[in-house]
This record gives structure tokens, C-alpha cells and sequence, in this order.
């Protein structure tokens, strides 16, 4: 199986804990020492005794949110399951500095494993005691180096031993426990790494080769020098990055474990020259962290010079680097260039790709290359992985963003018109619409509100007429709901029914299919909509995760000029099947998802990408 590292820190997300905490991880289990002093009972840390067990979901390596605790039915600070390779890091936090914490298997006779590094974490969210006064320790180990058979649990005791011999005339130290059980399970699969993408540039586009297809657009900078070409493939997009020039990636959502995948290739001009793939410090006032060598190998700041004659000339290669904690693995078209050590801490504001300023632009180490896809990862991917990651031509990684064709998310509210992927819209028919709220579980989500008659023609969309998916955050308001709205037209012409609408009765009408589901839609309120269609006239429809229709359909045959969104015309504006609707969100892709893919979509309380 494949595998994956998930855990990280809990203190910068310190707002998340606090919910964690309240919801399950107060708790106490600890067995007071009994023992009679000579002054009488033992009260020596009467008020601060407490002992908690803390660590992020090994699913989505981010404290659990009340949500996820809430679906468990279980409490994961006293039990959890991590995959094989998962590096997993337990904090034990204590209101009172211990002396010492004894880690021993439960029921086995054997040498305790001892934790004697305590650091001060004050954590009023915690405990009151002089607001938050405590200490923690790591507990870290690899349960697939663990005795633990897959499928299997071990339970562990866990012993706080403090240093208070001779307080109140007592002889012994006193000592406080509980258990926590370790679950070992399988590592995920390749097909679930795309859980972990937080970054993805594909320079597809000429007019914008900044453009994410998922985070936030790069920032060109140095001497701001790019252009577009031809990337691997026909139809393939790639920016060629002149000398002196970089991108800031900024926001990024990766902290000390990541994964980065470059498809890069360098001219027999500028093979023998240094060259930055990433520079770690924001301040880009020193060398960067990885680089393609003159000798057409790799330097790395801290890692010296491994391998040579690795890049070849006027060739494409796919670049993946993987980063856990100081652990790096460099791959070059799946084989092995890397294993080392390393430190490169990542500021989360912003990290730079394809060049470095450590001295000035030109300096001998910000030479051109060319980009035809980046992804990021908020995982370090293991040795296997990066291995089997697909070869040149293929995304590193499949999502259903690489069939991204267009999304319009309607935040600007002086052009709602404008793509993020894609061309821009047409606005139809009546032409009546409006910049409205977005969803408000989505921070700073603008939308559309189209009054009755309007539409959106979606032009020159670059998808094939034989599949497609496509994804709508809709609301309808209380006094249009009941009326037909047509989420898609697949006829440019307009002139007939539509393909897919919203019922009076809160269902769908389908072309070719009737009437599936009833009281569907709720007035008023946020749904996600999805609809896989393939080659075969079968068809996925959706609404926020439930499955409302799987079947065959009449064939919806895209034309590759012209589809039209949210309206149709096939008497006249005002026909009863044009009525108002908002929209936040809308993406058409060219592939027909699978019923796993549209399940593993956020729900509308996320962005779907």
C-alpha cells in the first residue's frame, strides 16, 4: 500500500484545539496516588493534576473540528488508528512540570520507554490554573516499526511521575495515569493524495500563466520576465521563465511536511548553469534551498552536490521533492536522486519557485527554464509514492482538478462575469444581475443573483461533446422555489428544453429521464450540485454528497462554442422555466467523474476546490 504522513504541531492553529478540547480532550483519567502522609492524605497537586492527550487527525493532519469529533464514536485522547507509515507525534500536556513520563505496553513486563524533554505551553484554553500553566512532552513513533500486526491495537500506559519526594513528609514521588490505545491500519492509496493538494499551476493559459487551478495565482517577480509556450503535449500550456525571474507562491498551506512536483526543462543554453526550483526564505536574501546544478545534478542548501548528468537537454523531466520534517527525497521520472537531511523551514506567508536574489538578478543562480505544471502537497509523500507517481504527460497526481476546464466564482462584484479558469462569460437573455452575498460559510464567497429571464452563455469552454462534469453552488429564495429554473442548456440555439433543471416539486426534471427526487431543495439555503455525463449517456446527479439520480439519460452533446447556465428560452423570457436563481460557485470539467470522486467533493460548507 501507499503511504503517508499526516500529524503536525498544534499551536498554530491554537483556535482549533480549544474546540477540540472542550469538545472531547478534557478529560482526566488519571488515577490519584492514594498514599497517607504523615499529614495526612495526599494533596500535593490538588488543583493541578490534570493530564491530556492531544494530537491532530491522522486523515486530514489538522486538529479534529468539532464536526469530525462529533461523527468519531470515539474519543480519539484515548484511542486513534495510523497508517503504517504515518510519523505520529502525541502530545502529553501537565498543569505541573513532570519529572519524568514511563511509557510501557499494557499487561507486558518490560523496560518502560522514558520522556524526560519538557517544554514550557501555557494553554488557558486547557485550564485555568495561573491561566494555563503547564508543560508538554512528544510521544513519536512510526506504528509500522511497532510491533502492532496491521489490523491490530496495542494499548499503552501511560505514567506521569512528579517531582515532589519529600513535600508534606511523603518518601515517594507522585504519579499520575492513563491509557491510550494505538490502532494499525493501512496506509492510503496514491488515488487519495489528492486529499493533500493545496497548490496547482498548469500555465495553460497564455493571457494568464499565473492562473491556480487550485490555491492562490503566483506572483511574477525578480525582473518579471515570462512568456508562454508549447509545453509536453499537444494542447499543452507551459510558461518559459526568462533570466532573473521567479514566482511567489504565497498562502500556501504548508508548513514542515510538504511535497512539491515540478515538470521542468531546461535548454542545452542554459544546462551547466545554476538554476533555483525552491527557494525557501520569503525575504530571498540568501541561497535557496534546491537546486538544478551546472553538472546537470542537484545542490541543496545543507545536502551538498548529489548526482550528475541527471536533467537532460531540451527535455522534459517530472521533479518531485518531498520534505518531512528535515527528511528530503528528491525524484527525478520516478527514480531516486536524494535521501538526506536537510532544514527548510517554510514561512507561511510566502515561498518563491525557479529563482533566487541572493546577491542580484543575473547572478549566476536565477537562469532560465521552463514550467509546464507545479503542484504542492501538505504531505510529505514516502519513498514509494514519489516512485509511482505517473509519468510526463499525465498530472503527477490525479484530482478533478487536471480536467478543470472553467470556474466562475462571482466574488468580484465589478465583473461577475470574470473566470478564474476559462473564458469569460456572456451574459444572456434578459441581461438582469446582481452582486449578492455568497455563502456565508465560506469566507469573503460573493455571488450572482439572476433575476428571471437571464442566463450565462459559456463560450469556446474547450470541453469535448462526449463527457463532462460540472458543479453549481446554488440558492433558490423562498418565493422561487416551486417554479422551473434551468441549470443547463446543452443546446446553443436555445430554442427547445433544456437539459437539466430544478422541479417545482424541490426535485430535478432531466431530459430523458423525468422526475428523480422531491424536496430536494430547501428554500433559502446553500446546495452543491454535481453531474458527471458520459460518453454513454449515463449520468451522476447530486446534491451536497447524496446521490439523487444514477441512470441513463437522453445524450447531452455539448457544442464546442457555446452552453448556457441558469436559463432558457425555448418560447420566451418569462416562459415559466427562466426564473431566478443565485449562484456562488460554477465548474465545468472534461471527464465524467465516477461516483467516489463526486463523494469525496467538499460539502457546500467548503469550496469544492
Amino acid at each position: 500500500m501507499k503511504k503517508n504522513q499526516f500529524f503536525r504541531r498544534f499551536k498554530s492553529q491554537l483556535k482549533q484545539i480549544t474546540l477540540m478540547v472542550f469538545a472531547v480532550f478534557t478529560f482526566a483519567s488519571c488515577d490519584k496516588d492514594d498514599s497517607v502522609g504523615p499529614t495526612g492524605p495526599d494533596t500535593r497537586l490538588e488543583g493541578r493534576d490534570k493530564v491530556i492527550i492531544l494530537h491532530d487527525n491522522p486523515n486530514t493532519k489538522a486538529p479534529y473540528t468539532v464536526d469530525e469529533l462529533a461523527a468519531l464514536g470515539y474519543d480519539p485522547a484515548v484511542q486513534d488508528s495510523f497508517p503504517s507509515s504515518y510519523k505520529a507525534e502525541i502530545f502529553i500536556w501537565a498543569q505541573q512540570k513532570p519529572l519524568r513520563i514511563e511509557i510501557t505496553k499494557d499487561g507486558v513486563d518490560e523496560t518502560p520507554m522514558l520522556i524526560a524533554s519538557f517544554t514550557r505551553d501555557d494553554r488557558p484554553d486547557l485550564s485555568d490554573y495561573k491561566e494555563g500553566y503547564g508543560y508538554s512532552a512528544k510521544w513519536k513513533f512510526k506504528t509500522g516499526e511497532t510491533d502492532i500486526p496491521l489490523g491490530g491495537s496495542q494499548v499503552y500506559n501511560i505514567k506521569v511521575v512528579y517531582h515532589d519526594q519529600g513535600i508534606d513528609g511523603f518518601t515517594t514521588n507522585s504519579v499520575r495515569e492513563t491509557k491510550f490505545t494505538v490502532f494499525h491500519i493501512e496506509d492510503k492509496t496514491v488515488g487519495t493524495l489528492a486529499d493533500f493538494l493545496v497548490g496547482y499551476w498548469r500555465f495553460d493559459d497564455p493571457s494568464n500563466l499565473l492562473k491556480a487551478t487550485v490555491g492562490n495565482d503566483l506572483v511574477l517577480n525578480g525582473a518579471a520576465s515570462h512568456s508562454a509556450i508549447g509545453g509536453i503535449a499537444a494542447g499543452d500550456g507551459a510558461a518559459h521563465v526568462d533570466v532573473g525571474t521567479w514566482y511567489d507562491v504565497l498562502d500556501h498551506g504548508i508548513s514542515d511536511s510538504f511535497t512539491m512536483v515540478w515538470d521542468v526543462m531546461v535548454a542545452s543554453a542554459d544546462l551547466g548553469k545554476y538554476i533555483c526550483l525552491f527557494q525557501n526564505l520569503a525575504a530571498n536574501d540568501s541561497d535557496g534551498s534546491l537546486y538544478i546544478h551546472p553538472d546537470a545534478g542537484f545542490w541543496l542548501n545543507g545536502g551538498g552536490t548529489p548526482g550528475e548528468n541527471i536533467i537532460q537537454a531540451d527535455t522534459w523531466h517530472r521533479i518531485s521533492a518531498s520534505y518531512d520534517s528535515g527528511d528530503v527525497l528528491v525524484y527525478v521520472d520516478g527514480v531516486e536522486v536524494i535521501a538526506t537531511t536537510v532544514n527548510w523551514p517554510i514561512d507561511p506567508a510566502k515561498f518563491i519557485i525557479l529563482g533566487e536574489n541572493s546577491s542580484n538578478n543575473g547572478n549566476g543562480e536565477d537562469n532560465p527554464i521552463s514550467i509546464s505544471e507545479f503542484m504542492v502537497f501538505s504531505t510529505a509523500f514516502s519513498a514509494e509514492e514519489l516512485t509511482t507517481l505517473p509519468a510526463l504527460g499525465t498530472p503527477a497526481v490525479e484530482t478533478i482538478a487536471s480536467a478543470l476546464k472553467g470556474r466562475w466564482k462571482f466574488d468580484d462584484s465589478g465583473n461577475l462575469l470574470k473566470a478564474e479558469c476559462g473564458n469569460s462569460l456572456v451574459l444572456g437573455g434578459a441581461a438582469s444581475h446582481s452582486a449578492t452575498a455568497g455563502n456565508p460559510a465560506i469566507t469573503g464567497d460573493g455571488a450572482a443573483h439572476l433575476d428571471v429571464g437571464t442566463w450565462y452563455d459559456v463560450v469556446n469552454h474547450g470541453v469535448g461533446a462526449g463527457e463532462f462534469s460540472m458543479i453549481w453552488d446554488v440558492k433558490v429564495n423562498d418565493g422561487d422555489l416551486g417554479t422551473y429554473i434551468c441549470l443547463l442548456q446543452e443546446n446553443p440555439a436555445n430554442d427547445s428544453d433544456g437539459s437539466i433543471y430544478i422541479h417545482p416539486d424541490a426535485g430535478f426534471w432531466l431530459k430523458g429521464s423525468g422526475t428523480p427526487g422531491d424536496g430536494i431543495f430547501i428554500a433559502d439555503q446553500w446546495h452543491r450540485v454535481v453531474v458527471s455525463f458520459n460518453a454513454a449517456g449515463d449520468s451522476f446527479v447530486y446534491v451536497d454528497g447524496q446521490e439523487i439520480w444514477v441512470g441513463a439519460t437522453t445524450v447531452w452533446a455539448l457544442d464546442p462554442a457555446k452552453f448556457i447556465i441558469l436559463g432558457e428560452n425555448s418560447s420566451n423570457a418569462g416562459n415559466g422555466e427562466d426564473n431566478p436563481i443565485t449562484i456562488s460557485d460554477f465548474m465545468v470539467f472534461d471527464k465524467a467523474f465516477t461516483a467516489d470522486q463526486i463523494e469525496a467533493i467538499p460539502l457546500i460548507d467548503k469550496p469544492a476546490l
